[in-house]
């Protein structure tokens, strides 16, 4: 009797694993609504494109400010309720949070836009417009 002798080899499938990873890296960022920064068109896009890519985490942290927004609410509440805390039941109506994103800002395209609307609105509305002034007054 013969016995076929056959060489196992290495299966050669790096191009198919490298797209299946690809492929896995884009549905993830896809279905967690996060931008991939690291991705090399990300830096090279304008102001608006910018804005267009990070809308859906934009869109998340909303979502997370309203919920934090109102178990905040939901906690003062309870500890201005409490007569013990020495303040009235709704002086928590009072407070205000504020949350500030952290976005990257095209100063050059915002002065330009603040530039055009010299003459047209109040130089308060004109600073409003830029990003880098905290407090117009």
């Amino acid at each position: 009797m013969k016995s076929k002798c056959t060489i196992l080899q290495k299966p050669d499938g790096d191009t198919s694993q490298e797209h299946l990873l690809d492929r896995l890296q884009t549905l993830i960022f896809q279905i967690s609504m996060v931008a991939n920064i690291s991705d090399e068109n990300f830096g090279s896009s304008s102001g608006i494109a910018l804005k267009y890519k990070l809308q859906a985490m934009s869109n998340l942290a909303m979502t997370k400010q309203r919920k934090f927004t109102s178990g905040m609410n939901r906690r003062y509440k309870l500890i201005f309720s409490n007569p013990v805390s020495g303040m009235r039941a709704d002086d928590w109506v009072k407070l205000n949070y504020t949350f500030t994103q952290n976005i990257p800002s095209n100063l050059l395209e915002e002065s330009q836009i603040a530039g055009n609307l010299a003459g047209i609105v109040s130089q308060q509305t004109q600073l409003s417009v830029l990003s880098c002034v905290d407090n117009v007054q």
